[in-house]
């Protein structure tokens, strides 16, 4: 039996998957593996980047009857209610835009009056038919940003270096949770090199950032490293 949803996007979400995707319905099944159904799947990953949902804009997706989008799709209703599907794949996708602009300009030795990044900013939402009713540049230049200040690059070699992240084949995982107690802990379960089995790994968030209630971001920064990680394969000490 064939599963197709009618989900609620952004307005401007909704003209970057018409620029880059074409019109909906949009296929994420088996013989489709793509970055829709990565979005799809782990939705949950950086929600609290994305700005405030303008709703009365909707794509139609295909699940088919592939029984992990099914099982997604359980899990992430509450964000396909809020209108949270592609959200994080559009900041991204601007984010990247930029670097890449940056870089160019480097290269060719072009000063601000030639190149800066609020010009990228906008040339990427008008390459996309963002309107601007909908997402202003301001609002884009400001969550621009707020994902540079939250550039994890630190805290990846931080837990790159506490688990000895490595690449390898692909080896069964399960994605990181929070526990709470006396401690806050992020828990993830990974192969083990050492121990030729599965691992059980914790961890820890600061105690001054639990303390100050400010841990929260860090917390979710954290498990995005870590996830990453695991959903290339990378295997622990």
């Amino acid at each position: 039996m064939q599963t197709k949803l009618r989900v609620s996007v952004a307005p401007y979400v909704h003209a970057y998957l018409a620029t880059r995707y074409g019109p909906s319905p949009y296929d994420l099944t088996h013989s489709n593996r793509n970055d829709l159904r990565m979005a799809f799947s782990y939705m949950w990953m950086g929600v609290e980047f994305w700005p405030r949902i303008k709703h009365g804009h909707y794509v139609v997706i295909d699940l088919g009857n592939d029984h992990t989008l099914l099982r997604a799709y359980q899990y992430n209703k509450p964000f396909l209610k809020a209108g949270y599907f592609f959200q994080g794949e559009f900041m991204r996708a601007m984010r990247g835009y930029v670097k890449a602009q940056e870089a160019l300009a480097n290269s060719l030795n072009l000063g601000p009056s030639a190149w800066n990044k609020k010009w990228a900013i906008d040339q990427f939402l008008k390459d996309h038919n963002v309107d601007p009713s909908s997402y202003d540049f301001f609002s884009a230049y400001r969550q621009h940003n707020r994902m540079e200040q939250a550039d994890f690059s630190e805290l990846e070699k931080k837990c790159s270096t506490k688990f000895n992240f490595r690449p390898s084949d692909n080896q069964y995982f399960k994605l990181c949770s929070v526990s709470f107690g006396k401690k806050i802990r992020i828990i993830f379960w990974c192969y083990s090199r050492e121990q030729e089995d599965m691992r059980r790994c914790e961890y820890h968030i600061p105690v001054k950032l639990v303390r100050s209630g400010d841990w929260l971001s860090y917390a979710k920064t954290s498990m995005h490293i870590i996830n990453d990680f695991l959903l290339k394969g990378y295997t622990v000490s």
